[in-house]
């Protein structure tokens, strides 16, 4: 089974997941893109939270490192499930995404997706997305609203969905 990576902005509620290859920094590439999410967040000083977890505590401390900005790191207690509650919500939001985008998909193409196909290097990521967009929270806005203040407008395709478009002709001033 992969393993994902989930991060949430504890104020406008902004998800981001990443498909990990292995635990901690075996996985060359997942504090560039921890620090690429937390940026588009807009974040600058911030306070980032782990489980504990001897792996994610190594990518904690490398991701404080890569950051420009002031980064305070923070381990909640031991043994105490409800200090991660909040964390643990959005795990769950994601993994409910994502099973809906997978079986669209196969729906769609009518195979199974399997645990270790490439294209879950980008499922995962647009299951956090969707949810941002689309996902209207308590104060009856969604994720991305709190972070752009915008909602997003224009069509939206399913995963994997086919799309076809003609460029548009650029037209001679005569």
């Amino acid at each position: 089974m992969r393993k994902i990576l989930v991060g949430r902005d504890r104020r406008t509620k902004y998800l981001f997941s990443h498909l990990v290859k292995h635990k901690g920094l075996e996985d060359e590439r997942i504090v560039d893109k921890v620090v690429r999410s937390i940026s588009e967040m807009g974040n600058t000083r911030m306070v980032l939270k782990t489980d504990g977890e001897p792996a994610i505590v190594q990518v904690q401390e490398a991701v404080i490192g890569k950051r420009q900005h002031p980064t305070v790191p923070e381990k909640p207690p031991a043994y105490d499930p409800q200090a991660n509650g909040e964390a643990e919500r959005a795990v769950q939001e994601v993994k409910a995404q994502l099973r809906a985008v997978k079986l669209g998909l196969e729906a769609r193409i009518k195979k199974e997706v399997k645990g270790n196909h490439e294209v879950l290097e980008w499922m995962i990521p647009h299951a956090a997305n969707t949810n941002n967009r689309f996902l209207v929270g308590a104060g009856g806005r969604t994720a991305h609203y709190r972070v752009h203040l915008k909602n997003i407008g224009g069509k939206m395709f399913e995963f994997g969905e086919q799309v076809l478009a003609k460029p548009k002709r650029k037209h001679s001033a005569s």
